[in-house]
């Protein structure tokens, strides 16, 4: 009696541990995944990869954008960037989240298929990024988390990183970071990690001009408010931060 005492008393705690709300807040990943023709087959296919391994992750209420990283941006993006959010209405046997992975599944399939057959011939990360601010500003309930897979040689209209004078040295490319953040802070304490993807032209470049290169983006971005973290071994270190981030 004693014993069914003890349980009675304890079950409205039961309950409400059961049905409350998740251990940890909802998040949302926000990722940049570089298309361009310059990237190696081998490392666009860890790229996916990794995106696919993000996907088992995420948890009910969680959602992903996945943005490629497109020859020009502002013209480019629309109707290609990938929206997803997890469902918060359990189904039976999670025939929903079965439905969400089949989708996103699909989605990731077709955009890797896509960048195969006609990779972007340029890459224009400054612009991709300026519409990740977009999307971040819009995110008002979940902790953000910015990913990018790059080779990070911004190529657009106005800058060709593999050339040109100011990411020559280090000092100079993060003078001009700051100079192009300035007034930018859109993503304030905002984790942004930076994983490097192997790409034909990158390998052709001095040693002086990578370490410049490297340098600008940890200013640019730091700048613009992130907590900026770099890894050569972009794929497989995303996909391991995202799931000791679920633990």
């Amino acid at each position: 009696m004693k014993a069914l005492r003890t349980f009675l008393f304890l079950l409205p705690v039961l309950v409400c541990t059961s049905c409350g709300p998740p251990a940890h807040p909802s998040k949302r990943l926000i990722i940049l995944a570089d298309v361009s023709a310059s990237i190696v087959s081998e490392a666009r296919a860890q790229m996916f990869a990794a995106m696919r391994e993000m996907l088992t992750h995420l948890e009910r209420g969680d959602a992903i954008t996945i943005m490629p990283v497109a020859t020009d941006a502002s013209a480019n993006l629309q109707g290609h960037i990938l929206r997803f959010e997890v469902p918060t209405a359990r189904e039976p046997y999670d025939e929903d989240l079965k439905r969400f992975h089949k989708t996103v599944g699909k989605a990731l399939a077709s955009m890797e298929a896509e960048s195969m057959r006609v990779p972007a011939s340029r890459t224009d990360l400054l612009g991709t990024l300026a519409i990740a601010g977009e999307e971040f500003k819009r995110e008002r309930q979940r902790e953000t988390m910015l990913i990018i897979f790059s080779d990070f040689l911004e190529d657009d209209k106005t800058f060709k990183f593999a050339n040109n004078k100011a990411l020559g040295v280090p000092r100079s490319a993060r003078l001009l970071a700051e100079r192009l953040a300035a007034g930018k802070a859109v993503f304030p304490g905002t984790p942004i990690f930076c994983g490097e993807l192997r790409s034909t032209e990158w390998l052709t470049l001095d040693g002086v001009r990578r370490v410049a290169i490297r340098e600008f983006w940890e200013a640019y971005l730091t700048a613009m408010g992130g907590k900026v973290s770099f890894a050569v071994d972009g794929p497989a270190t995303a996909a391991a931060i995202v799931r000791d981030d679920e633990r």
